[in-house]
């Protein structure tokens, strides 16, 4: 890891735990980027003594594991295990073997064991965790440089069972049967696209932090976790109806699947971009001074001139309808991002005539709590502040339709 990023994870750490301890039932884990831009980071030690491991978070994935060192993508000449990368199990007192068939579902195809061991982050250390442990690659050519795996936040409805939380590599799930946190659930703020000011963090258990929310927040019902057609069988994908784009005097439009139905999305902050439908995109894209024709296939971050990050630059935004319950505005200027090199870019996409995933770019304008035990979402506008106000969940937790 660079400097620059253990100074931001650094700064992240002391902000939170100056700010407020964890209320009871939560753990407040905070979360960093780094300049690639493309994935949230969090920090975990495992083991006895404990070994430093990065991995992404990715509320599109429900497993989580580590990555042994004696992978044979290891030895690539490319080097993509770093030291905050893998995990040694024979270095550590208190890890035990305790099954095989582990899978990380990814397009990497990781494959290995389940290892059991202790785990320490934010402010807590949980004993006898399970954890996938990654021997293997099935598809190597996918583990690109500097490797990393994720935790993940949605649940396997698929070999789960009925509540979706059985044995498994399944990292919220353990946390609630050590009583760590009290509810199955998770809620994010992803901050402002500044890499040098943003302050991540995720809370998890059945808390949410009021301070980031503006307006009103609605609920949704998540589509069938159970469905693997609709969802792949796994939590965290919701029904878009409709979205729009407003430009300048301009406005583009779409609707999507059965009237007041519409068509599920997964919520994805294991993905950067915002994934839209073709003609959303092309206006967005022009509206920010691109030209659509000229976005080549499979590019991940088309340019965009840097004087759209300022929202003065333009006013325009993307709004997604969920049905009548509610709707989330993205401003054109929450939408370019300045990589590394001081040229700026938008992490979002055209794909075919219906929304798609949607990832980071999305997200950031959001405040978003994901309750995997009444398999609801709840959304508002983000509002931006160093404040913190965590409060727990409604009693029942948050009713579907919109929340005064």
């Amino acid at each position: 890891m660079s400097v620059r990023i253990a100074i931001l994870l650094w700064t992240a750490l002391t902000t939170y735990t100056a700010s407020a301890a964890s209320p009871a039932g939560s753990i407040v884990l905070p979360l960093f980027r780094d300049s690639g831009l493309d994935a949230y980071y969090a920090e975990l030690f495992v083991g006895t003594p404990p070994q430093r491991n990065i991995l992404k978070v990715d509320s599109g994935s429900p497993m989580y594991g580590f990555i042994d060192p004696r992978n044979p993508v290891c030895n690539r000449s490319d080097k993509p295990c770093t030291a905050d990368a893998v995990f040694d199990n024979t270095t550590s007192s208190t890890c035990f073997y305790q099954r095989p068939g582990f899978t990380n579902f990814l397009a990497n195809v990781g494959q290995g064991d389940y290892l059991n061991d202790t785990i320490a982050f934010a402010d807590v250390t949980v004993e006898h965790l399970s954890f996938g442990y990654i021997s293997s690659f099935g598809q190597p050519s996918y583990v690109t440089a500097p490797l990393r795996n994720v935790v993940g936040f949605s649940l396997d409805c698929q070999f789960g069972g009925p509540s979706c939380i059985g044995q498994g590599g399944y990292f919220l799930p353990q946390l609630r049967n050590a009583s760590v946190i009290n509810h199955i659930a998770s809620s994010w703020y992803l901050s402002t696209d500044d890499l040098e000011k943003e302050n991540p963090y995720v809370i998890l258990g059945g808390f949410y932090d009021q301070s980031k929310v503006s307006g009103t927040q609605f609920t949704l019902q998540m589509v069938d976790p159970f469905n693997a057609a609709l969802t792949g069988s796994q939590t965290n994908s919701v029904n878009v109806t409709g979205m729009k784009v407003v430009s300048d005097s301009n406005t583009t439009s779409g609707t999507y699947g059965n009237p007041g139905e519409g068509v599920p999305v997964l919520l994805d902050n294991g993905v950067a971009s915002f994934y839209m439908p073709q003609n959303i995109f092309d206006a967005f894209y022009a509206g920010v001074g691109g030209d659509p024709s000229k976005v080549q296939l499979g590019d991940q971050h088309p340019v965009v001139d840097c004087s759209y990050r300022d929202a003065s630059t333009s006013s325009g935004y993307v709004e997604v309808e969920f049905s009548a319950t509610g709707s989330i505005q993205v401003p054109f200027h929450a939408m370019v991002s300045q990589l590394a090199d001081g040229t700026c870019a938008t992490f979002a996409g055209g794909r075919g005539p219906y929304p798609s995933i949607f990832g980071d770019t999305f997200l950031r304008s959001v405040y978003l709590i994901l309750d995997q035990e009444n398999f609801t979402v709840t959304l508002s506008q983000v509002q931006h502040t160093l404040e913190q106000n965590i409060v727990p969940f409604p009693e029942g937790g948050f009713k579907v339709g919109k929340n005064n």
